[in-house]
C-alpha cells in the first residue's frame, strides 16, 4: 500500500494509531493493520523496559508471544540488525531503516542470530521504525517496530518506507501521550492514597459544588449521615439554617475566596468544621478536571484522637498510657485525669513518668508540643501486641 494509493485509508490507520494512546488494549489492532498496511507477515512493537512498568506497550501481530520474550531477555544482545544499524547510525529516533540498507543477507543468514532465533518466526527482510532510539523523552524507553517478511516474500519497496516515515511521528506522538497519561494516573492514584491516609475528610466539588472526589475519612463522615448529606451529588446539611450558608460558602470558594463554616449538631453540640478553599487550573492536588474547590472536614470528636494513636504506636505506650495522654491533650489535670479514670493520682504521675521517659520529653509540654507536631493521620496496621 502507498500514501499516494489510499490516503483514505492512511488516514483511518492514524485515527487508530491515536485511539491505542488512550486505550492501550487497542495496540495490537494497530499492530495488525499496520503489517498489513507494510505488506508484511507480522510485526512487533517492543519498548526495553521491565514490562511490568506502568506505560511500556509491548505488542505483536502473527508472532509467538514467548519468543518475543526470549528476544527481550537474551536475544537483542545478539541481534546483528541492530548492531550493524546502530553502527551505520541507524539508531536514531525517527529513523526507518529496511535491513538489506545495512547487511548482506548471506552475512545475516550466517548469523547465530538468524539460524537459532529469526529463522524460527520466518522472518527474514526487517522493516524497521525507531520510535525512540539511545536517549529517548523523559518518562520514556527506547521502543521500536518493527515489520517482518518471510524468507520468499519481496523486500519491503519504497512504498513501504514511505509510509512508514508518514506513520512513525505519529506512533511517537500516541506513545507520548499515552506515558503522559499512565503518568499522570499514577500520580493521581498516588495523591488519593495519601488522602486516604488523612483522618480529615478531604472533597474535591466542582464550581456549582457537586461533589466530585472524596477521601475514605470524607466518604465515611457522609455515610454516617450526620451533619453532612449528599444529596443528588451535592454536599448539604440537615441542620437548620445551615444548607444556604454552606451552598453560599462553596460558591464563594468557586469564586476564589476561600471561607470556613462551624456546623453544629442538631441538638447544639460541637460538630463539623468545614473549610473551603479555591482550586487553581494548575493545582497538583486536582484529580478531577472540573474541580474548582477543596474542601477539608474536621469534626470535633475526632481532632486529635489521631495524633495521639500514632505518637503511642510510635513509642510504644500501653492502653492505659495512651488514655491518660488523649485526657491530658483535652486539657484535664492529672487529679482530673485519676478521677475520670477511676484511679489515684499517684498512678497517673507513674504513668506519665513512664510516658515522658517513651517519648524522650521532660514534661507535659514537652509531651503537648510533641503531639502538635505529629501528622493527623490514620495509620493503618496489625495491632500493637505491646499495648495492654
Amino acid at each position: 500500500m502507498s500514501t499516494e494509493s489510499n490516503p483514505e485509508a492512511i488516514s483511518a490507520l492514524i485515527g487508530e494509531i491515536y485511539d491505542a494512546a488512550t486505550d492501550p488494549s487497542r495496540w495490537p489492532t494497530v499492530i495488525h493493520h499496520l503489517a498489513d498496511a507494510l505488506s508484511g507477515s507480522s510485526a512487533a512493537m517492543i519498548s526495553y523496559a521491565d514490562p511490568k512498568l506502568d506505560g511500556v506497550v509491548h505488542a505483536s501481530h502473527n508472532l509467538d508471544t514467548e519468543a518475543l520474550v526470549l528476544y527481550e531477555q537474551h536475544y537483542h544482545e545478539h541481534d546483528i540488525l541492530l548492531q550493524n544499524a546502530a553502527r551505520k547510525g541507524f539508531g536514531v529516533s525517527g529513523t526507518v531503516m529496511v535491513s538489506d540498507q545495512y547487511i548482506d543477507r548471506d552475512e545475516y543468514h550466517r548469523s547465530m542470530f538468524y539460524n537459532e532465533y529469526a529463522s524460527k518466526l520466518e522472518t527474514d527482510s526487517v522493516l524497521t521504525m525507531v520510535l525512540w532510539g539511545k536517549e529517548p523523552p523523559a518518562g520514556t524507553s527506547p521502543t521500536f517496530l518493527a515489520a517482518y517478511k518471510p524468507p520468499a516474500a519481496p523486500q519491503f519497496d519504497a512504498n513501504a518506507v514511505r509510509l512508514a516515515r508518514v506513520l512513525t511521528p505519529h506512533l511517537q506522538r500516541a506513545l507520548l501521550i499515552h506515558w503522559r497519561l499512565v503518568s499522570a494516573e499514577a500520580r493521581a492514584r498516588g495523591g488519593e492514597s495519601v488522602l486516604d491516609q488523612l483522618a480529615h475528610g478531604v472533597l474535591q466539588l466542582s464550581a456549582e459544588g457537586r461533589v466530585l472526589h472524596a477521601n475514605r475519612a470524607a466518604s465515611a463522615a457522609l455515610d454516617a449521615r450526620g451533619v453532612l448529606r449528599l444529596e443528588r451529588g451535592n454536599l448539604t446539611t440537615p441542620v437548620p439554617g445551615y444548607a444556604a450558608r454552606l451552598r453560599a460558602l462553596f460558591a464563594q470558594a468557586g469564586h476564589g475566596i476561600g471561607g470556613f463554616l462551624n456546623i453544629p449538631t442538631p441538638d447544639g453540640k460541637p460538630g463539623m468544621l468545614i473549610l473551603a478553599t479555591p482550586l487553581p487550573e494548575d493545582s497538583a492536588m486536582k484529580w478531577h478536571v472540573a474541580a474548582r474547590v477543596l474542601v477539608l472536614l474536621s469534626s470535633a470528636h475526632e481532632r486529635g484522637s489521631t495524633r495521639v494513636a500514632l505518637l503511642a504506636r510510635a513509642n510504644g505506650l500501653t492502653r492505659a498510657e495512651t488514655r491518660v495522654v488523649e485526657l491530658l491533650a483535652a486539657d484535664r489535670s492529672p487529679a482530673e485525669i485519676a478521677k475520670s479514670l477511676g484511679t489515684r493520682v499517684h498512678t497517673v504521675r507513674s504513668q506519665l513518668k513512664s510516658i515522658y521517659l517513651k517519648t524522650g520529653v521532660h514534661g507535659q509540654r514537652e509531651l503537648l508540643a510533641l503531639l502538635a507536631r505529629l501528622p493527623d493521620i490514620t495509620i493503618e496496621q496489625a495491632p500493637d501486641r505491646r499495648l495492654g
